[in-house]
């Protein structure tokens, strides 16, 4: 059953009043102040246009095909060219032999696409989210119009976003589901076509099974500020005054004011500081520091290394089991001030 667009916009209008009241209550509660994190947000990313200071990506970062992870480096243009093979031998049976002719040649291209050098730096957004999805939903937006229509909303919406110089993932997980539509339609077309196709779907939805976990296991080891954070808290109580400073790299991957244990039960008797471009002279004067290993060297006069953090390296492919290996390599180091030292331990004796 189809509605006009206007019979939708009072309920439209009514959910989302009730979303934002429940939203910015959580929220106010949460950061102690009142605030509206999205329209604050985006404001400063889009109507300031100041995202650009977080970092900047090319305007098809979103759907750029191949990625600088060894793994996809090998596989991606192997599955490629196994779509290729499949979608040719449906292209002789389907009723849009153009579209399939496009799309045929678009996967025969993006093998000869891995190997410019250009391109091997850059890496995707929607492939890696969606895997081998993806071509299954640019095949089902080809092919089907109330498909398309479904996915419209979509496409617009990712290349809005693209205009923004600054891009994550997450801005465009929105779109999955629409595009995962219209994958599962052409999964159905493909399906009723034979048992060479029904396996060659078990085999494709097996590979993003594999493909998930890998990720899975890359996103585990991605936030070493998180276990970082949780570790400072081991060398002073809550109710010792103490100072913190959290590196960049620890604030971009995990240290978050989630994390700040003794902040909100001792009115702030321990002091976590971000503050960027800080002296050295300066940073010296905390009692516990989160920085990366290349820093270490300038606080060696005043602190002491207590433990090291890991964090997400790279895929590694192995001729025998398990096959793929995720390594991991040392990114943050926690020190803490001699001073300090001598201080807990007058207090304990």
């Amino acid at each position: 059953k189809k509605k006009d667009f206007r019979e939708l916009i009072n309920p439209g209008l009514q959910i989302a009043g009730i979303l934002l009241i429940v939203c910015c209550s959580i929220d106010t509660y949460l950061w102690r102040y009142t605030i509206w994190p999205e329209a604050k947000v985006f404001y400063f990313n889009t109507w300031m246009n100041k995202s650009n200071e977080w970092g900047r990506m090319p305007f098809l970062w979103y759907c750029m095909i191949f990625t600088t992870i060894t793994f996809f480096k090998f596989y991606i243009p192997f599955f490629c060219s196994l779509l290729s093979v499949l979608y040719g031998c449906f292209l002789f049976t389907s009723l849009y032999p153009c579209c399939y002719l496009c799309l045929f040649i678009s996967l025969l291209l993006s093998r000869s696409l891995s190997l410019i050098p250009c391109l091997r730096y850059f890496y995707s957004a929607l492939p890696r989210v969606m895997l081998l999805g993806l071509p299954l939903a640019v095949a089902g937006i080809l092919t089907e119009r109330r498909v398309f229509n479904v996915t419209l909303p979509a496409i617009i919406f990712v290349a809005l976003y693209s205009l923004l110089p600054h891009k994550e993932v997450r801005f465009i997980l929105y779109v999955v589901p629409l595009l995962n539509i219209a994958a599962a339609f052409f999964m159905k077309k493909l399906w009723d076509k034979g048992i060479l196709f029904r396996c060659a779907i078990l085999g494709m939805l097996l590979a993003n099974l594999l493909g998930c976990s890998v990720f899975l296991s890359a996103s585990y080891h991605n936030y070493p500020g998180g276990s970082a954070m949780a570790a400072v808290h081991k060398y002073a109580d809550c109710d010792q005054n103490t100072t913190v400073y959290i590196g960049n790299y620890a604030a971009q991957n995990g240290a978050s004011r989630f994390g700040e244990e003794c902040e909100a039960v001792f009115e702030r008797r321990w002091n976590y500081i971000k503050t960027e471009n800080l002296t050295i002279s300066t940073i010296r004067g905390f009692d516990l520091l989160l920085v990366e290993p290349k820093e270490v060297t300038h606080y060696n006069p005043t602190h002491t290394l207590e433990e090291k953090f890991y964090g997400f390296s790279r895929i590694r492919l192995k001729p025998t089991p398990p096959f793929i290996l995720t390594e991991k390599k040392e990114v943050l180091y926690l020190l803490r001030s001699k001073s300090m030292k001598k201080k807990i331990h007058i207090i304990n004796s």
